[in-house]
């Protein structure tokens, strides 16, 4: 439970799309948030041809302790690029088109039991500070501090903030720019 996993939707063609959208429809247990911004479009020979490809990548949040949760078949609106000949004239408009995926089942097994409470499915969580001002330090003269803290498994927004655990009284905080950053990994399968 609370595992978070990469929905990818990739549509394939023989031409670059100009438009592409996606109909998520509502999943029971899930929380859903977009990484990809915009569409990640590249290119990939095939067996005969070059292949045109198009996706989306989604986080998916199961929140059910344990069953199975139904994804239901996502629609895309697509349109194909128009062709034009060498010297920019159109000879064809793009067909718009909607494909539809098959549903799929996810297996949601019971979480292993930590002692750790709140508790997020992390893995290869890493904290690190440095400061950013030259010693030596002066009573009442402001000094910066940096933490980084990174971690697989979870969107940067979902993982806490280390500020909660200094004690107010210790220090006066003036929190800067908070820079949130989210990778998939080369496989496409997790958040690193």
């Amino acid at each position: 439970s609370q595992q978070t996993i990469i929905f990818t939707v990739r549509v394939t063609g023989d031409r670059y799309l100009d438009k592409f959208s996606v109909t998520l429809p509502s999943i029971n247990d899930t929380i859903i948030k977009k990484v990809d911004v915009s569409p990640h479009s590249y290119t990939q020979m095939g067996k005969k041809s070059r292949q045109y490809i198009s996706e989306y990548r989604y986080a998916v949040t199961v929140l059910a302790e344990k069953g199975n949760i139904q994804i239901p078949s996502v629609t895309v609106n697509a349109k194909r690029a128009d062709v034009k000949d060498r010297y920019g004239r159109l000879l064809r408009y793009g067909q718009r088109f909607y494909p539809k995926s098959q549903p799929i089942t996810l297996v949601v097994r019971p979480a292993k039991r930590v002692s750790a409470e709140p508790w997020l499915p992390l893995h290869g969580l890493q904290v690190s500070a440095k400061l950013l001002d030259e010693p030596p330090l002066k009573l009442g003269l402001p000094a910066r501090y940096k933490v980084t803290i990174r971690a697989n498994g979870a969107l940067a927004q979902d993982i806490p903030s280390m500020l909660a655990l200094v004690p107010e009284s210790a220090f006066k905080m003036y929190v800067e720019q908070t820079k949130l950053e989210d990778k998939i990994s080369s496989n496409g399968t997790t958040i690193e």
